[in-house]
């Protein structure tokens, strides 16, 4: 990773997701992505896929580590961007482990998967997939009955953003007067 980084492209993310297992590490992780000159991004583990739910986070000292780092790390940002969730979606991250989901899910509406095979997937958490003709099926099937809110992955986070809110915390830094610098 840091003689890829080194190559000068700011496009290296590495992604996270946040579990039982790891949650005492996410700062660890940080710095580690920084130590490399690449990015990071976190996601919210979630047991849609798997089934598996040893690794969400449901005790108050799994809670409390998870809070303590994210504390960390929003302590840690600079003008770089490195750390590429918002602090809007860490904070929606916290209250996705803290009320054990996220209700209001629009995938398939404001976000799909188009797999390589041209299949639309409205959700990547779910195998459901569709020709792209069928996109009305997608539409009537899925997306206009999905009352799903088991997970919080970095994508979802932008699904239940406003435009205004994506533009604010996506475009604002681009238009301002001060030179973008290289890490």
């Amino acid at each position: 990773m840091p003689r890829l980084a080194r190559l000068g492209f700011d496009d290296i993310v590495l992604n996270s997701c946040i579990t039982s297992v790891n949650v005492n590490e996410i700062v660890a992780l940080a710095g580690k992505a920084r130590d490399w000159g690449v990015n990071i991004c976190y996601s919210a583990y979630s047991p849609k896929r798997t089934g598996d739910r040893s690794y969400c986070l449901t005790s108050a000292e799994q809670l409390r580590a998870l809070n303590e780092g994210l504390d960390m790390i929003e302590m840690m940002r600079d003008e770089t961007n490195w750390i590429v969730n918002s602090s809007s979606t860490l904070l929606a991250t916290r209250r996705y482990f803290a009320d054990g989901g996220a209700p209001g899910c629009r995938a398939g509406l404001r976000f799909l998967v188009v797999r390589a095979d041209g299949r639309l997937q409205p959700c990547s958490m779910q195998d459901r997939q569709f020709p792209l003709e069928k996109r009305e099926d997608m539409i009537r099937q899925f997306t206009a009955q999905n009352e799903c809110g088991e997970c919080y992955v970095s994508i979802r986070s932008y699904l239940d953003k406003s435009f205004t809110q994506l533009l604010g915390e996506n475009v604002a830094g681009f238009l301002s007067l001060d030179a973008h610098r290289p890490r």
